[in-house]
């Protein structure tokens, strides 16, 4: 991910929301240059990507970042309406 992200290559990344914060803190300015989400547990994206415990993943295809930042997008506003009803 680092290689990645010193490239300009990372599109999106997605942050365990369980993640802790020395994780995040060792991120660092990667989580600024690129559009982050935070969801899934660190079971969960592991899962989601075919592994164990994960805390991070960086999406480097564009269009497959964008897919998930809609799809992530359209999960946030429902959550939103749900916690709001």
């Amino acid at each position: 991910m680092r290689t990645a992200s010193r490239q300009g290559q990372v599109a999106a990344i997605v942050v365990a929301r369980d993640a802790g914060e020395n994780a995040r803190r060792r991120l660092g300015s990667t989580l600024r240059e690129a559009r982050t989400f935070e969801c899934a547990t660190m079971e969960e994206l592991g899962a989601a990507v075919g592994r164990g415990r994960v805390v991070v993943v960086a999406v480097t295809d564009s269009g497959l970042a964008q897919r998930a930042v809609d799809g992530l997008e359209e999960c946030r506003s429902e959550y939103a309406a749900r916690v709001q009803a």
